[in-house]
């Protein structure tokens, strides 16, 4: 089985070969059958697993019953013991400080312990019992009582740290906190903060979202927020009042109308998706584009929206996600078959005008609901798009209701290149940018495993020295085998990264690999090979392992042809290294005619 280490290198070399057709990444789950049944709410951890939870019931034929979690190439993570719950998960957030996790829904148990809606796990699957909601949420009306949606408030300051969560709930652990819909915020002990008081009357709360000014985003089903007229959204401030400053005048209207996604986008204006007809007397079905204000974004046009079936009316028809881009584009789902007359199976990529970005296509798309999208940061410039819902494919290839796609953009037109080599006892990190702005903030990260970088020169693109090939910057040669290099610019229009460049610096051993392009076979010199024999591995551009062959060293050196004359023209990564594991060498190919 190949490891995550190993696919997170060879995606390196792929960042520029990656087409405008969003394709499924097969090397997810090693191309197995993941969940059955529904995923609703997927999470991606600092370490880059994925939490999915749900009303699924198997995993690649384990039962798991509400969820799990999986090792970041989707396989299960056998060190997480799933809970044992009694009922589903609707909203997953993860403490940015701790990374334990705080699930919500309408489960009354875990582990066999009360958990009315609210619960938050360690960071094994266990059950943390320093967080105890009391007696949850309750309603003197019965009915489908539920977390819908939490968020995470001032992570970075430990007095500070709150819990929000929205659902369907007329108290919290005896507290009245609506009609019909429930807003409570919570200390971090899980009991409920009494300076934070919002009443939402007359329907639920489907999706809250903190703003960059810990502001709060709520939109479901409600009429009112203590008192005040506000149908299907509003904003609260920090203490839980309502900010006068966001109007939404009449709000979303329409037969049964309901809000149920909700994303800001960079320049901080509001996405808002669900089922809908109209906002504020504007026809807008499904989705619509808020300022900061509340009023509608008049650049933003969906025309006639989301349909499904043929009927703007379904009521089926619903945005569920919205994953807003760095670029001012934005990622829909939910369950739909068309947008604006054009045909797109539950999910669709849109400009920050609302037409549909046709050069980064999802084609056929998904045969059933898509209930959640995440980001999943599988190396530094190389994204890849996490997807749950109900369905079980993607463009007629079967997977079940957790699948990875390849991220539509990976590099960008700010960056012709990003180089490093070694000079000396310097790195000289060479870059070419058409950004138009010198004021503009440039970061050059550095990373020793290709997965965690860390920030070493931060100036303005105007303060670092130029070169023939455009900018450039030195920095003593670190102690590591191989270095991993980016170069990130942020300006007031966008937040841009390089591909990822790998020096590198392994001196003990030598190795040369020719001819490249190659046409049938390559040739292998290495010397200094202490472990007596290496490993050659050639992979496809899906990480797909094609050939590999082990060579043994003749007086610490190796030569050896690697015959290759079956395969077709285009890119391949050559894998090396030797019996204890050490990479030696890792690299791109050309296979030419």
């Amino acid at each position: 089985m190949k490891t995550c280490v190993l696919i997170a290198h060879l995606l390196l070399f792929f960042s520029a070969a990656i087409s405008q057709r969003i394709i499924r990444d097969i090397s997810f789950n090693e191309d197995q059958f993941t969940a059955n049944a529904n995923v609703r709410c997927v999470a991606i951890q600092n370490d880059q697993k994925i939490l999915f939870f749900g009303d699924c019931s198997f995993y690649n034929g384990k039962y798991l019953p509400y969820g799990g979690r999986l090792l970041r190439d989707g396989t299960i993570d056998g060190d997480f013991a799933a809970p044992a719950l009694n009922g589903r998960v609707d909203a997953i957030a993860i403490q940015p400080w701790d990374q334990k996790i705080i699930i919500g829904g309408s489960f009354t148990t875990i582990n066999g312990l009360s958990r009315r809606g609210i619960a938050r796990l360690n960071t094994d699957g266990s059950l943390d019992i320093t967080f105890d909601p009391g007696t949850g949420i309750s309603g003197s009306s019965g009915g489908d009582l539920r977390i819908w949606s939490i968020a995470i408030k001032d992570a970075m300051i430990p007095a500070k740290r709150r819990i929000i969560a929205g659902g369907q709930f007329q108290q919290f652990n005896g507290f009245n906190t609506g009609t019909d819909g429930g807003l409570v915020q919570l200390l971090e002990n899980g009991s409920r903060d009494a300076l934070y008081n919002p009443k939402v009357e007359q329907g639920p709360v489907y999706k809250i979202y903190l703003d960059r000014n810990n502001k709060l985003l709520i939109g479901g089903e409600f009429w009112y927020i203590g008192g005040a007229f506000k149908l299907r959204i509003a904003r609260l401030n920090e203490d839980g009042t309502l900010d006068t400053g966001f109007s939404s005048g009449t709000g979303f209207a329409g037969p049964s109308a309901s809000v149920t996604a909700i994303a800001v986008t960079a320049d901080d204006k509001v996405l808002i998706g669900g089922y809908f007809q109209q906002f504020n007397g504007i026809t807008r079905r499904g989705l619509a584009k808020l300022n900061t204000d509340g009023s509608p974004d008049i650049s933003f046009n969906a025309g006639a929206g989301f349909q499904n079936g043929g009927s703007v009316y379904d009521y089926a028809t619903e945005v569920r996600s919205i994953l807003a881009m760095a670029d001012g584009s934005a990622i829909i789902a939910g369950n739909f078959t068309r947008y604006n007359g054009m045909a797109c199976n539950n999910i669709v990529m849109l400009r920050n005008n609302g037409t549909v970005a046709t050069d980064s296509t999802f084609d056929a798309g998904f045969n059933e609901w898509v209930m959640d999208v995440k980001l999943q940061d599988y190396l530094p410039g190389e994204k890849r798009i996490i997807v749950a819902g109900f369905f079980d494919s993607y463009q007629g290839q079967k997977q079940g209701a957790v699948m990875r796609l390849f991220a539509p953009v990976v590099l960008n037109k700010y960056f012709v290149k990003a180089k490093a080599v070694q000079q000396g006892n310097k790195v000289r990190v060479t870059w070419a940018t058409d950004a138009v702005s010198k004021a503009a903030d440039v970061f050059i990260e550095r990373s020793t495993d290709g997965s965690r970088f860390d920030i070493v020169c931060h100036k303005t693109l105007v303060e670092f020295a130029t070169s023939a090939n455009g900018f450039v910057y030195h920095e003593p040669v670190p102690a590591a085998d191989m270095l991993y290099y980016r170069v990130i610019i942020r300006d007031k229009e966008t937040y841009q990264a390089s591909s990822v460049t790998v020096l590198h610096l392994n001196t003990s051993v030598k190795v040369s690999v020719f001819p490249n392009p190659f046409v049938n076979k390559i040739i292998v010199r290495a010397n200094s090979i202490k472990n007596g024999a290496c490993t050659l591995e050639l992979y496809d551009i899906n990480g797909r392992l094609i050939k590999s062959k082990r060579c043994v060293a003749s007086n610490e050196n190796i030569e050896q042809v690697f015959n290759l004359p079956e395969l077709p023209l285009g890119s391949f990564v050559l894998r090396i290294t030797d019996d204890s594991g050490t990479l030696l060498w890792l690299g791109k190919l050309q296979r030419g005619s």
